[in-house]
């Protein structure tokens, strides 16, 4: 692989950057034609926000399903797998002579920041292990494919305008290479080491906590940072996603590397104007193949995300609706067999007894769902040919009643029809006669139906993914033949049993593919684990979806049949859940069925009684859990969504219209999360009114800290103000430190700083400086602020104060201090200014904050 070969950069401008660039063709014994043209492009930051966040899930891995690089199978050439990849990673090629002696070459190692020019000294390594790509979604890819992932690389490029954003003072005749989208990267002995440690802590974790990953980036920053952006890059053009808890890892390291402008000093003693190399990976903007799609990989999808992307610019205007009004039909609920009397024995008929009206909900409900109802095909044809409709009428007959669609289950196995109600039927055609003729009966009184309830455990299946398959297609084809408007939902699967999920799905999903997909939507039930809450719930969903698009299945409707929260199992007991906390789960629950693209969502279950299997009680007298789901019911029913983005201190809030109106819904956390406070104005962007659940609304105010808790809150109204800045939340502390590099390339001096953002109309915010001395010698220090208050925005002034660096001032290695006051005219960000570090009469510093970019710091070198 040829590499991207850059000039110096200059030292003054900080973000200034040079990536690699792999310009290889893809190998034709590998896929046979050239990699599509779809790239993903921007800054890693930016990249991440569009990259999918799904659990691991690693049911049914073993060693060997990836090409090995000890492997001593030879090519053509007498190459085994290590040096086919020294060939292909090589930034100049090397030399091949006979038995594949490789001569000559030259390998930008450690992504980049090691030059090796003997093949034997370079190191190969997986970016990532096996087991970590196959949870991440290469569970169902062939063999070809993994072979392709793990050696074919990826073209990857800094733009040209990030390239071009160098200082003309002087030319650094190097050859440099940043982190690449590559699947195995080279490494010098030291980097070597750091890969076995990312290696070793992934393949014992499928997702380690932040103290491990904090541990792994304080071993080595530089290759931690690297390793970072080149696996982000990598997840992309693989159509792969991350694990939370590196994605959220990332993040942070991201944002800290993005603020933080890193030195790298260098010795070039070959340069003809000796000057320090500065470059920041994370803020340089980066072009990836997604070769994937070359290779036939289905890509997960965005939507599979169990995490929202972080993005601030969300407190400051709203976005673009998308599809179409939420429907009433989001808010399904189960229809339990007492909903209905059973037949007055009284009567020789027969005949049915009426509806108990204490059993009809009182509250609002789009759909129900026929499960847990004496509905099932054991009930409806007890014998063959005979069939009782008793108490299917009467749950369609109440359907229609509260204005609510019906979805049927159709299983389970009559004892006539085989072995068990859970064993498959021992002659289909008994199935299909069952499926016609309650389909025939029903006609558009019944809107969906579903083949089989929780096909993935063993209590309710015990047959094959293919056989299950067959049961589908069988009732696809009845249901097309009369009533071609209904719905056929494929059988549904638990999320929580990940294990028998992870067995069951993906094999029922590639046996619906070789039957040409006979299904028009998929359905999850999302129980979390008894402890587990809302974002439990997503994980779960984000398996689901993830799963759907590796298979290829065609886009298309999915639902929720099951939820509630709290209940027993996988060695947890039961958990009640009532007040605050039952209200929060409830309208959390299908806020994020919209936020997450699901059609219907159904609550298991409405009940007369509370029901002692459930942690949430859903009845007449749970009055807080019908205020949640009427309060939710009226935000969302009638309005287009149109994104859902976390702010910068995880504040989610997710955007809708209804009518010409646009308004939010906010919350942090989960609950037992600790509620957090914003900061003056920070909502006021989105609208100048908040109501939370209970109906209860206060207005917003530019100077009200108003508190963020994990029960959803609306904020509507005319907004107050254009929100905080983007980049710089209000209040919030962000460092930055810069080193000042002299002409030969020693540190001279640290400026670190705290910037304190957006802050109200007339109160002052105090931006501190520090200077460290980092020379063993003395220098004469003048520091002072320039160009402050530019545009009207208020004032930056200098406070003085005890122990601050004066006007001039000696500093040995020690440090010195400065206070800067900034007064704000308006609400907005800091006015952009300078500050200028001299020693004597050369510029050594420059530093600014920048209202449109976020922090950036310059920094100018000249000799002392």
């Amino acid at each position: 692989m040829r590499r991207f070969l850059v000039t110096a950069v200059a030292v003054s401008v900080l973000a200034s950057l040079s990536v690699s660039e792999s310009q290889a063709a893809v190998s034709q014994a590998a896929v046979g034609r050239a990699p599509s043209a779809v790239t993903a492009s921007g800054t890693p930051l930016q990249i991440l926000a569009s990259t999918p966040v799904v659990p691991s899930l690693r049911v049914g891995y073993k060693s060997g399903l990836f090409p090995n690089l000890a492997s001593t199978v030879k090519d053509s050439r007498g190459c085994t797998l290590r040096n086919q990849m020294l060939i292909k990673l090589a930034a100049r090629k090397p030399r091949v002579g006979g038995g594949c002696r490789l001569s000559g070459g030259l390998w930008l190692a450690d992504f980049g920041k090691t030059r090796i020019t003997t093949s034997s000294k370079v190191r190969l390594s997986k970016l990532v292990p096996d087991v970590y790509v196959y949870g991440q979604g290469a569970e169902n890819w062939s063999a070809a494919q993994r072979r392709a992932y793990t050696t074919f690389p990826v073209p990857t490029r800094v733009s040209k305008s990030t390239r071009s954003a160098r200082s003309r003072a002087a030319t650094i005749n190097e050859q440099y290479a940043g982190p690449g989208a590559d699947s195995i990267v080279a490494a010098s002995a030291a980097g070597q080491s750091f890969m076995q440690r990312v290696n070793t802590l992934l393949v014992k974790s499928s997702d380690p906590t932040q103290a491990d990953l904090d541990a792994l980036k304080a071993s080595n920053p530089v290759m931690f940072e690297g390793w970072t952006i080149g696996t982000l890059l990598n997840a992309k053009a693989w159509g792969i996603s991350l694990t939370p808890s590196l994605f959220a890892n990332f993040q942070v390291t991201l944002r800290q590397c993005q603020l933080v402008a890193r030195s790298k000093v260098r010795a070039r003693p070959t340069v003809i104007s000796p000057i320090a190399e500065i470059h920041n990976p994370c803020t340089a903007s980066y072009t990836v193949t997604e070769v994937g799609q070359a290779f036939q990989i289905n890509a997960i999808p965005q939507i599979a995300s169990t995490v929202a992307a972080q993005d601030s610019t969300v407190l400051n205007e709203y976005g673009t609706p998308m599809g179409e009004a939420v429907s009433r039909s989001l808010f399904g609920i189960h229809a339990p067999a007492h909903w209905v009397s059973d037949f007055d024995s009284a009567n020789p008929t027969g005949a049915d007894g009426a509806i108990d009206p204490a059993t009809i909900p009182d509250i609002p409900v789009g759909y129900t769902r026929l499960w847990d109802t004496e509905t099932t095909w054991a009930d409806l044809e007890p014998t063959r040919g005979t069939f009782v409709w008793r108490k299917i009428d009467k749950q369609i007959q109440l359907a229609q009643a509260v204005n609510a669609r019906v979805m049927l289950v159709l299983g389970k196995t009559p004892a006539w029809a085989g072995a068990s109600a859970q064993s498959m039927p021992t002659d289909i055609s008994d199935w299909r006669t069952y499926v016609r003729t309650v389909c025939q009966r029903y006609g558009a009184s019944i809107s969906s139906y579903e083949v089989w309830n929780e096909a993935n455990l063993q209590t309710f299946w015990t047959g094959t993914a293919a056989q299950m398959a067959d049961l589908t297609k069988a009732a696809f084809e009845e249901i097309r033949g009369c009533n071609p408007n209904a719905l056929v939902v494929a059988a549904n699967t638990t999320s929580r049993a990940t294990g028998s999920f992870g067995t069951f799905f993906p094999e029922y999903l590639q046996e619906l593919k070789t039957r040409g997909w006979p299904a028009d939507a998929y359905s999850v039930h999302s129980y979390p684990s008894a402890s587990g809450g809302a974002d439990d719930r997503i994980r779960g969903i984000g398996q689901f979806r993830a799963a759907l698009a590796l298979s290829g299945a065609p886009f298309t409707t999915v639902f929720d049949t099951e939820i509630n929260y709290g209940l027993a199992g996988l060695g947890e007991s039961k958990v009640d859940i009532a007040g605050d906390n039952a209200m929060t789960l409830l309208s959390r629950t299908y806020i994020d069925s919209v936020r997450y693209g699901f059609g219907s969502t159904f609550w298991f279950v409405w009940t007369a009684q509370p029901d002692s299997k459930f942690g949430i009680q859903l009845t007449k007298q749970a009055a807080n859990e019908r205020q949640a789901w009427m309060a939710t019911y009226d935000w969302l029913v009638g309005s287009r969504f149109q994104r859902c983005l976390e702010t910068s201190n995880q504040v989610v809030v997710c955007q809708f219209s209804k009518g010409a109106e646009n308004f939010s819904i906010i919350w942090h956390g989960d609950v037992g999360t600790a509620p957090v406070a914003t900061d003056p104005g920070y909502l006021t962007g989105l609208g100048s009114r908040s109501c939370n659940l209970r109906g209860e609304c206060q207005a917003l105010t530019q100077d009200a800290l108003v508190t963020v808790g994990s029960m959803p809150m609306r904020i509507d109204g005319p907004p107050l103000s254009q929100g905080p800045n983007a980049n710089v939340d209000a209040g919030k502390s962000k460092f930055i430190t810069v080193d000042c590099i002299s002409g030969r390339g020693s540190p001279l001096w640290t400026f670190s700083c705290t910037d304190f953002g957006s802050v109200p109309v007339g109160k002052s915010a105090v931006l501190s400086v520090k200077v460290s001395n980092q020379s063993q010698k003395s220098h004469t220090l003048k520091l002072q602020p320039i160009a402050a208050g530019a545009g009207g925005n208020g004032a930056v002034v200098h406070t003085p104060a005890e122990n601050e660096c004066g006007a001039t001032q000696t500093v040995g290695r020690g440090t010195c201090f400065l206070h800067l006051t900034w007064t704000p005219a308006n609400v907005g960000p800091l006015t952009p200014f300078s500050l200028v570090v001299c020693s004597g009469n050369n510029a050594l510093l420059c530093y600014r904050t920048d209202a449109a970019n976020g922090i950036r710091g310059e920094a100018v070198a000249a000799q002392p």
